[in-house]
Protein backbone atom coordinates (compact mmCIF):
# COMPACT_ATOMS: atom_id res chain seq x y z
CA UNK A 1 0.00 0.00 0.00
CA UNK A 2 1.90 3.31 -0.86
CA UNK A 3 2.44 6.35 1.57
CA UNK A 4 -0.12 8.81 1.86
CA UNK A 5 0.44 11.83 3.61
CA UNK A 6 -2.45 12.76 6.37
CA UNK A 7 -2.11 16.19 5.88
CA UNK A 8 -1.98 16.56 1.84
CA UNK A 9 -5.17 18.68 1.78
CA UNK A 10 -3.06 21.05 4.49
CA UNK A 11 -0.01 21.20 2.32
CA UNK A 12 -1.87 21.80 -0.81
CA UNK A 13 -3.30 24.79 0.76
CA UNK A 14 -0.27 26.04 2.46
CA UNK A 15 1.32 25.47 -1.34
CA UNK A 16 -1.50 27.72 -2.43
CA UNK A 17 -1.06 30.19 -0.19
CA UNK A 18 3.05 30.52 -0.83
CA UNK A 19 2.08 31.04 -4.30
CA UNK A 20 -0.44 33.76 -4.00
CA UNK A 21 2.05 35.38 -0.91
CA UNK A 22 4.73 35.09 -3.72
CA UNK A 23 2.35 36.73 -6.28
CA UNK A 24 1.46 39.54 -3.74
CA UNK A 25 5.25 39.99 -3.11
CA UNK A 26 5.92 40.52 -6.77
CA UNK A 27 3.51 42.85 -7.10
CA UNK A 28 4.96 45.10 -4.34
CA UNK A 29 8.20 44.71 -5.75
CA UNK A 30 6.50 45.75 -9.42
CA UNK A 31 4.75 48.62 -7.58
CA UNK A 32 7.91 49.89 -6.26
CA UNK A 33 10.23 49.98 -9.21
CA UNK A 34 7.21 52.17 -10.86
CA UNK A 35 7.24 54.91 -7.82
CA UNK A 36 11.26 54.65 -8.19
CA UNK A 37 11.21 55.64 -12.03
CA UNK A 38 8.26 58.21 -11.30
CA UNK A 39 10.49 59.61 -8.66
CA UNK A 40 13.43 59.50 -10.82
CA UNK A 41 11.75 61.03 -13.76
CA UNK A 42 10.66 63.83 -11.18
CA UNK A 43 14.01 64.40 -10.06
CA UNK A 44 15.88 64.72 -13.87
CA UNK A 45 12.55 66.88 -14.48
CA UNK A 46 13.75 68.91 -11.64
CA UNK A 47 17.67 68.81 -12.33
CA UNK A 48 16.44 69.78 -16.19
CA UNK A 49 14.99 72.91 -14.77
CA UNK A 50 17.38 76.19 -14.78
CA UNK A 51 16.72 79.40 -13.54
CA UNK A 52 17.93 81.93 -16.16
CA UNK A 53 20.09 84.69 -14.98
CA UNK A 54 20.40 88.01 -16.65
CA UNK A 55 17.15 90.57 -16.52
CA UNK A 56 13.75 89.47 -16.86
CA UNK A 57 10.51 90.70 -15.95
CA UNK A 58 9.12 89.73 -12.37
CA UNK A 59 6.29 87.61 -14.03
CA UNK A 60 9.10 85.53 -15.83
CA UNK A 61 10.94 84.77 -12.45
CA UNK A 62 8.22 84.15 -10.81
CA UNK A 63 7.05 81.65 -13.32
CA UNK A 64 10.41 80.07 -12.85
CA UNK A 65 10.26 79.76 -9.44
CA UNK A 66 6.75 78.33 -9.04
CA UNK A 67 7.81 75.86 -11.31
CA UNK A 68 10.52 74.92 -9.12
CA UNK A 69 8.50 74.99 -6.15
CA UNK A 70 5.69 72.55 -8.06
CA UNK A 71 8.95 70.41 -8.95
CA UNK A 72 10.32 69.93 -5.46
CA UNK A 73 6.71 68.83 -4.39
CA UNK A 74 6.71 66.61 -7.21
CA UNK A 75 9.97 64.96 -5.89
CA UNK A 76 8.60 64.67 -2.56
CA UNK A 77 5.09 63.45 -2.99
CA UNK A 78 7.43 60.62 -4.92
CA UNK A 79 10.05 60.11 -2.90
CA UNK A 80 6.75 59.69 -0.10
CA UNK A 81 5.51 57.03 -2.16
CA UNK A 82 8.49 55.49 -2.53
CA UNK A 83 8.75 54.53 1.20
CA UNK A 84 5.19 53.83 1.39
CA UNK A 85 5.87 51.41 -0.73
CA UNK A 86 8.63 49.77 0.34
CA UNK A 87 6.77 49.12 3.33
CA UNK A 88 4.52 47.20 1.27
CA UNK A 89 7.19 45.05 -0.10
CA UNK A 90 8.74 44.42 3.76
CA UNK A 91 5.41 43.33 4.81
CA UNK A 92 4.83 41.43 1.65
CA UNK A 93 8.24 39.73 2.04
CA UNK A 94 7.49 38.96 6.13
CA UNK A 95 4.31 37.02 4.49
CA UNK A 96 6.50 35.37 1.72
CA UNK A 97 8.80 33.94 4.11
CA UNK A 98 6.09 33.05 6.72
CA UNK A 99 4.06 30.97 4.22
CA UNK A 100 7.55 29.95 2.71
CA UNK A 101 8.40 28.31 6.22
CA UNK A 102 4.87 26.52 6.96
CA UNK A 103 5.18 25.33 3.42
CA UNK A 104 8.79 24.23 4.26
CA UNK A 105 7.82 22.46 7.77
CA UNK A 106 5.10 20.29 6.06
CA UNK A 107 6.87 18.80 3.13
CA UNK A 108 9.55 18.11 5.67
CA UNK A 109 7.09 16.66 7.99
CA UNK A 110 5.93 14.57 4.77
CA UNK A 111 9.48 13.53 3.65
CA UNK A 112 10.17 12.68 7.33
CA UNK A 113 7.21 10.46 7.49
CA UNK A 114 7.65 8.75 4.02
CA UNK A 115 10.83 7.47 5.66
CA UNK A 116 8.94 6.21 8.21
CA UNK A 117 6.53 4.16 6.13
CA UNK A 118 9.30 2.95 3.77
CA UNK A 119 11.50 1.75 6.89
CA UNK A 120 8.25 0.04 8.73
CA UNK A 121 7.51 -1.66 5.32
CA UNK A 122 10.86 -3.00 4.80
CA UNK A 123 10.93 -3.86 8.19
CA UNK A 124 7.37 -6.04 7.85
CA UNK A 125 8.58 -7.15 4.13
CA UNK A 126 11.42 -8.50 5.80
CA UNK A 127 9.77 -10.39 8.72
CA UNK A 128 7.28 -11.74 6.27
CA UNK A 129 10.66 -13.20 3.89
CA UNK A 130 11.78 -14.59 7.55
CA UNK A 131 8.56 -16.46 8.05
CA UNK A 132 8.10 -17.73 4.74
CA UNK A 133 11.92 -19.17 4.51
CA UNK A 134 11.15 -20.51 8.38
CA UNK A 135 8.00 -22.25 7.28
CA UNK A 136 9.71 -23.44 4.72
CA UNK A 137 13.20 -25.01 6.33
CA UNK A 138 10.39 -26.64 9.19
CA UNK A 139 8.67 -27.83 6.22
CA UNK A 140 11.53 -29.16 4.48
CA UNK A 141 13.08 -30.79 7.83
CA UNK A 142 10.15 -32.40 8.50
CA UNK A 143 9.70 -34.28 4.76
CA UNK A 144 13.39 -35.47 5.42
CA UNK A 145 12.94 -36.70 8.83
CA UNK A 146 9.33 -38.37 7.72
CA UNK A 147 11.10 -39.86 4.62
Amino acid sequence: MPFKFRLATVLRVRRIEEDLAKNALMEAIAGLKRAEAVMDARRRHLESLSLGFGIRAYSAFQYEGDEVNRAVQAVSFAKEEVTANAAIVEEARGAYLLAKQRTSSLEKLETRQSAEYEAAYERQLGAVIDDISASRWVRRNLEEKSA
